[in-house]
């Protein structure tokens, strides 16, 4: 094969390998959906999260649902899919919008994409049994027996109403006009007609105002309900606002380090944890519904092993006090350290050490999540990072826990300073993605394989003295006609060794024939001679 057509398959097979490596993996991915889109009130919803990514930091939070995060990544630092679920049933009708946000991180990137979906899950009231009932015309007496939610039996008793179906459909009502703001004196359903066999189309929790356009003679209000006409059982409504009572509660509640158990919800008011001897005080982020309500912290400071008690009151402007408690559990550290502590891109401050806790890490204006490895030797340990994502200009604190099932606890932190001047590392392999690595050894082989291929061919050349388009492999026929004359050569100067001395062995038995033969001309025949009656004396010496 010529050179040429060695190399031409050899580029081939480089531009095959490179379209292969530089096909990107499926992109991270994330998204949200709920069992049910439209249920009763009552009926448990389920929210699945489907994740296909190397690692993700998601939070699912709405209507009815407390925040819920969901943190985990694939050991092979490929992209997986993963599936996450969280629960809730709600307790009134209504629309519920329940939101994922987060990142979600694959195998070729360093910084994670935003990820913002949202379902939204209609809620009905339960459909009752019964009504209504009754037959006959509208005379004699009785009453609609049909009992309703949401206090909406017309209990018109009395005569002459005994044969309503139920629907109060049996003629039109009159609606007086007016023009008034009206507010809901409890829990109750906005229905798209004056009857309460119409079809629910939202709610009004208690204290919610609308605008009231019609009052009717059936006991029914005309009201403007999201932009469209809608109708509210007279009874349920109120045009005296109603005092606004602050709110005592807490709408949010983070602690560092260490994990609240359980998580967080405003109408829990009880938790628990478990933080490691080093630790003597919690970081606590408290915030309120009420802007203006005051929150107290107490028993936060100085903790002692064992059992300790924090106590987060929140005191309205007007109403009562709430307190939140925190039972603190302070253990005695046993030798649970990590290893390895970095971020990806960029240096720590001080240099790593496994008995020094705290560290501090500048990164650029805009940085929102940071990638850090955190690892342990110790088996059995978990290691746990929190609040390096959604960071904001300014520090940051990131807590990197590393625990045992025994409770044992040790705790880093790591303050990111966002807007500060960073300061990159120097990693081997920054600025690379294992893709590029795989590409980059490759294409060396195939370098190396050429230059061996030129190699060889320049040394077959010295024998070659065919045409270089000659398309067979190169075969020196002189060379070899060459070694086999010399060959054959060797093998015929044996022989004619071997024949030599055969020749002369033979020319020797001749000579010896010739000269008996020239002897017996000499001194004749030996029937020539006298016979003597004596013997001959046989006569010593040669006889020529």
């Amino acid at each position: 094969m010529k050179l040429k057509r060695k190399i031409g398959l050899i580029l081939s097979i480089i531009l095959l390998l490179t379209m292969i490596f530089s096909v990107r993996v499926e992109a991270a991915s994330a998204s949200i959906s709920a069992s049910s889109t439209s249920v009763e009130v009552g009926t448990t919803v389920t929210i699945n999260v489907n994740v296909t990514a190397a690692s993700y930091n998601l939070y699912v939070e709405g209507d009815g649902i407390s925040r819920t995060s969901f943190v985990d990544f694939s050991q092979d630092a490929v992209n997986e899919n993963f599936t996450e679920s969280v629960s809730f049933t709600p307790e009134t009708a209504g629309t519920y919008t329940i939101n994922l946000t987060g990142t979600v991180v694959d195998e070729t990137q360093t910084e994670g994409d935003s990820v913002n979906r949202s379902v939204t899950i209609t809620v009905r009231e339960k459909e009752t049994s019964g009504g209504n009932t009754g037959s006959g015309s509208n005379t004699g007496s009785g009453s609609n027996s049909g009992s309703n939610n949401n206090s909406e039996s017309n209990n018109n008793s009395g005569s002459g109403n005994a044969g309503n179906s139920g629907s109060n459909t049996s003629s039109t009502p009159s609606f007086t006009e007016v023009n008034e703001t009206v507010y809901a004196t409890g829990s109750l359903n906005v229905r798209r007609s004056w009857s309460t066999s119409s079809e629910v189309i939202g709610s009004l929790s208690e204290g919610q105002s609308v605008t009231r356009t019609g009052r009717g003679d059936n006991g029914w209000s005309r009201v403007t309900f999201n932009g469209s006409t809608a109708y509210i059982y007279s009874e349920n409504l109120t045009t005296e606002k109603p005092e606004e009572t602050a709110s005592n509660l807490l709408s949010g509640l983070t602690v560092t380090p260490g994990t609240l158990t359980p998580e967080f919800e405003k109408n829990t008011m009880e938790y628990t944890i478990n933080v490691g001897e080093d630790v003597t005080e919690l970081q606590i982020d408290a915030v309120t519904e009420d802007e203006n309500a005051e929150v107290t912290i107490t028993g936060n400071e100085n903790f002692v092993l064992g059992e300790n008690t924090v106590e987060i009151t929140v005191t309205p402007d007007n109403g009562e006090a709430s307190t939140y408690t925190i039972k603190v559990n302070k253990t005695e550290n046993t030798t649970i350290l990590l290893n390895k502590l970095e971020v990806n891109g960029y240096n720590i401050t001080p240099t790593f050490n496994p008995d020094v806790y705290s560290y501090s890490v500048n990164v650029p204006t805009g940085t929102t999540s940071l990638d850090i490895t955190a690892e342990t030797d110790v088996e059995g340990a978990t290691v746990e990072i929190t609040g390096n994502t959604d960071l904001k200009d300014g520090s940051n604190l990131i807590t990197i826990i590393v625990k045992t099932d025994d409770e044992n606890v040790t705790t880093y932190q790591l303050t990111a300073n966002v807007g500060e001047t960073a300061v990159a590392t120097t990693n081997e392999t920054s600025g690379f993605n294992i893709l590029t690595i795989i590409c980059m050894i490759a294409a060396g082989v195939i370098i190396i394989a050429i230059i061996v291929l030129i190699v060889l061919h320049h040394r077959n050349s010295q024998y070659d003295d065919e045409d270089e388009d000659d398309d067979e492999l190169y075969y020196d026929e002189d060379y070899t006609n060459n070694y086999m004359n010399d060959f054959s050569n060797k093998n015929l100067e044996d022989e004619n060794k071997k024949t030599e001395k055969e020749k002369m062995k033979e020319e020797k038995e001749k000579n010896k024939e010739e000269y008996l033969k020239s002897y017996q001309d000499i001194v004749g025949n030996s029937n020539n001679y006298e016979e003597d009656d004596e013997p001959k004396k046989t006569r010593k010496g040669r006889h020529f």
